[in-house]
């Protein structure tokens, strides 16, 4: 199909755009652990049947394994768990903007343990990524309903759960590269993020929480949604369109997200949307296509 990659990385932005909103919903009434947890957990029941479903066997390679259980360990246990409580925080507006600097960190990380050079337009695209969501986050009149407190933390996780996906999407690409299909490198990383949240939380002593906050029917149905549109149907949507196109480009399309949840935290949180946010946005994104497209 013609332009499947960049119709599939639209269609993640936008997924992704949404899934956002859910989860701030979901971690406003649960804690950041249990929303991560029950989503897993939800997740696993889906793509096990699917999986099933499909005709599919559980005898993978144990390196694919290893590099996709890897994966779903740094983006959906660790980085996520920063997600939700950054969107619990500050809600998903300044927290997917943060989120698309994903790359930068994934530049800078390839330049300090893998010795790649940093050409002129990757050194611009990061001083941009960095300079548009500085404008953004800095700019007061578009954040009067935030405790500066909780912008301070929800930033800090934002930019901890950014790395956390940048990460974890490369490492993820390496282990599909062994023969493992979209549904089922889904499938692994997340049974795998699933065990070892699941392992932390009953050795922290959570587990009655998180079956208290099993029991709360409205973040449940923002969980349930999230889970499907975002985790899912996004997740899905992400792998066709990067192994569907230039990872450049399908990279650059579904970190659009910011710029639809522009109109979005106008319309369902009645944020005020100023100019300088707007442009801030733009200018981040911009620095992203560049450090993908470079």
């Amino acid at each position: 199909m013609p332009y499947l990659g960049e119709i599939a990385g639209i269609g993640t932005a936008i997924l992704w755009a949404a899934n956002a909103i859910f989860f701030a919903e979901g971690a406003k009434r649960i804690d950041a652990l249990s929303v991560s947890i029950l989503r897993l957990i939800l997740a696993s029941v889906v793509l096990i049947g699917l999986h099933l479903t499909l005709g599919g066997r559980f005898n993978f390679q144990l390196d694919a394994v290893l590099w996709l259980g890897a994966s779903g360990i740094v983006a959906l246990a660790v980085g996520d768990w920063f997600l939700f409580s950054a969107l619990g925080r500050i809600g998903p507006r300044i927290v997917m903007l943060v989120m698309s600097a994903s790359p930068v960190f994934a530049a800078l990380i390839a330049w300090i343990f893998l010795k790649e050079g940093l050409g002129l337009m990757a050194i611009g695209g990061i001083a941009l990524v960095v300079g548009g969501i500085c404008l953004v986050v800095l700019n007061k009149k578009g954040n009067e309903h935030l405790e500066k407190r909780n912008l301070l933390t929800g930033v800090i996780f934002s930019v901890l759960a950014s790395i956390g996906q940048g990460s974890g999407l490369v490492i993820a690409k390496h282990g599909m590269s062994l023969g493992v299909g979209e549904i089922d490198a889904t499938m692994i990383r997340v049974l795998v993020a699933t065990v070892v949240v699941a392992l932390f939380t009953l050795i922290i002593g959570r587990g009655k929480r998180v079956a208290a906050s099993a029991r709360n029917t409205k973040a449940m149905l923002f969980v349930a949604l999230g889970t499907t549109i975002g985790l899912i149907m996004g997740t899905l949507l992400a792998f066709v369109s990067i192994n569907n196109t230039e990872v450049g480009v399908g990279a650059t399309l579904i970190s659009l997200s910011p710029l639809i949840l522009l109109p979005a935290s106008r319309i369902i949180y009645r944020e005020k949307i100023t100019l300088i946010g707007v442009l801030g946005t733009i200018v981040a994104l911009v620095g992203v296509a560049l450090l993908m497209l470079r």
